[in-house]
């Protein structure tokens, strides 16, 4: 945990400019106000009293917006999970201010300096949240969990209920938790592990005002608490989703699994963090292993999450199965309605199908809008999130700027190498078009800065060991097909340039061009690899560069790299050139 004082309120001044670029509302427009206002005194007479059921709410110490409360019974062998669910839908009618408005957002969105919730917090944090302090209008859904963990919708109905306690993950007791607790969150982990699920829950980064002027930037593992809390909505919205797919009808939660190539570079980031994964073993096994609470796990957990191509929803589709890669399962969105819009559809959808009542049109139409909707607000929840956490960081590091920091090289990809391809692109567009000058130089110049970066490539082979988990074999491979890549890219654009040079100056030229261009490279690797800069430090401090290489000057090392280097390429690059004059003769260019 960094706790960062901000006298000078870049913090605060960085919050209000993030605020500002992604349009987070600040409050509601007085005609929502308002209409929150009068659905509030709303009086529930259409549901059923569950006042005696010793509900419990489990949330973080600070929330008040409190979706979901919870009890449990025996049934025989089977356990009923009752978990009650804020009935937004009593207080929020279709096409009123409140729906218009929350349309407009899709979901809540947290920043450190005051969140801007999906409804005003008269109903949010109050009226519909199921606080301690009195009856609140919820939908109870029944779910029978058997021994081994199966999940089965068994009623859903609206409820006047109480919580009897606003229990708090950082310091909740197990003797606060409904006695089959603990036997209840074990069968649905269980049946998760039988499943192969592998939900992804890294150490959520976060930045949180601690009320005395400062900010707290924080890593924070997920405690047994909130996963076990994590283990009933999930049993939830899997019998709500098998219930509506059953029905023909719903908004489902899908995500597809990591495929074939983003496997393999996971399977590089393990290595590179030093983690034991067998190669026989699947993802999801290795996934199931893994601590949050160890550091070098829980960033392989979050290059996992960055690996797949997301979550995002779909409605119905007849003779398609909406599949979640990471539970495993049919997966639905329905405990969160003051936080999510698509919650409160779905909670309705599976009102009426546990009921055996049709599904309201305006609900069905809903679950073919909201998709679009929901990806529009969960991607800017993201890049508030980064834009956030980016801040803090740079906060974090002002002022230490020239300090060396240890690390770890979670992915290698050869995207480096693109760079000069293009700036050379760019050049031999523009002599084509007859266009001299700086717009022509310029593009040359970065071209030229950027170039070692293909070659770079070819240096990652130091890394190779043979005291691994993974075989020889698959790690040449992988680092032999980046360096593949670089090389051509990069000799691709050598060959753009050089057809520049001779159309001016002649072949000579030319040829001079590309072998001082490789010696160039051979110091720019070299001053990769050892002196650890990059083309970066080349264009913000160009001569502290040419000074450290100066420093250097009369290194073995370096005289050595740089030949080899330039022998290298230029030999590779001589047989490439071969091919492509064959190929530009027959052409008839």
């Amino acid at each position: 945990m960094k706790a960062l004082s901000d006298p000078d309120r870049l913090l605060a001044d960085g919050l209000a400019a993030i605020r500002g670029q992604f349009r987070v509302p600040d409050g509601f427009p007085p005609e929502v106000a308002a209409a929150a206002e009068a659905a509030a005194r709303r009086v529930p007479d259409r549901h059923a009293d569950w006042m005696q059921v010793p509900f419990v709410t489990l949330d973080p110490a600070s929330s008040t917006d409190l979706d979901q409360a919870f009890a449990i019974e025996p049934a025989g062998a089977d356990l009923l999970l009752h978990y009650a669910i804020a009935d937004v839908a009593w207080f929020v009618a279709e096409g009123d201010p409140l729906d218009v408005e929350a349309w407009s957002r899709g979901t809540t969105l947290y920043v450190p300096d005051g969140k801007a919730p999906l409804y005003p917090p008269v109903l949010s944090q109050g009226a519909a949240s199921l606080l301690p302090d009195g009856p609140r209008p919820a939908v109870v859904f029944t779910v029978r969990v058997a021994p081994n963990g199966g999940v089965v919708l068994a009623g859903v109905e609206r409820a006047v209920i109480r919580s009897r306690a606003k229990l708090a993950y950082e310091t909740v007791r197990d003797e606060q938790l409904p006695p089959d607790f603990a036997d209840l969150t074990a069968r649905i982990e269980a049946a998760e592990a039988r499943r192969g699920a592998a939900r992804v829950d890294p150490p959520e980064q976060e930045v949180e005002h601690d009320g005395e002027g400062r900010f707290v930037l924080r890593f924070r593992p997920r405690s047994q608490a909130e996963d076990r809390n994590a283990a009933l909505s999930l049993a939830t919205n899997m019998a709500v989703a098998d219930a509506l797919f059953a029905a023909g009808t719903g908004l489902f939660r899908v995500m597809a699994a990591p495929d074939e190539r983003a496997e393999r570079r996971l399977r590089y980031t393990a290595r590179a963090l030093g983690l034991d994964w067998a190669a026989g073993m699947s993802l999801a096994k290795f996934e199931q292993r893994l601590d949050a609470g160890n550091p070098a796990q829980a960033a392989f957990m979050l290059a996992i999450r960055r690996a797949g191509e997301g979550a995002s929803y779909v409605p119905y589709v007849p003779g398609l199965v909406p599949w979640h890669a990471a539970m495993a399962a049919t997966y639905a969105h329905a405990t969160a309605p003051l936080r999510r819009l698509a919650d409160r559809y779905v909670v309705q959808a599976a009102l009426a199908v546990a009921n055996g009542q049709t599904v309201p049109a305006q609900v069905s139409e809903a679950f073919a809008r909201l998709p679009k909707v929901m990806a529009k607000a969960d991607a800017r929840d993201g890049q508030i999130e980064r834009a956030v956490i980016d801040l803090a960081e740079a906060a974090v590091l002002a002022g230490r700027a020239g300090e060396t920091f240890a690390a770890i090289v979670t992915d290698l990809d050869e995207r480096g190498a693109r760079i000069p391809l293009g700036f050379a692109l760019l050049a031999y567009d523009r002599d084509r078009r007859g266009l001299g000058g700086l717009g022509l130089l310029l593009p040359l110049a970065l071209w030229l800065a950027f170039l070692p970066n293909a070659p770079y490539l070819v240096t990652d082979f130091v890394h190779l060991r043979d005291e691994t988990s993974m075989p020889i074999w698959f790690d040449v491979a992988l680092l032999t097909s980046f360096a593949w890549i670089g090389l051509m890219l990069g000799f691709v654009s050598v060959y753009l340039v050089q057809t520049v040079v001779r159309r001016h100056a002649g072949a000579a030229a030319g040829w001079a061009l590309v072998l001082a261009t490789f010696g160039a490279c051979g110091v720019g690797v070299y001053v990769g690899r050892y002196l650890r800069l990059n083309t970066w430090d080349l264009v913000v401090r160009p001569l502290g560069v040419l000074g450290d290489v100066g420093a250097n000057v009369d290194s073995p090392r370096l005289l050595g790299m740089s030949l080899v280097t330039a022998a290298f390429l230029t030999v590779a690059y001589a047989m490439l050139y071969t091919v492509l004059e064959v190929a530009v003769d027959d052409r008839g260019d």
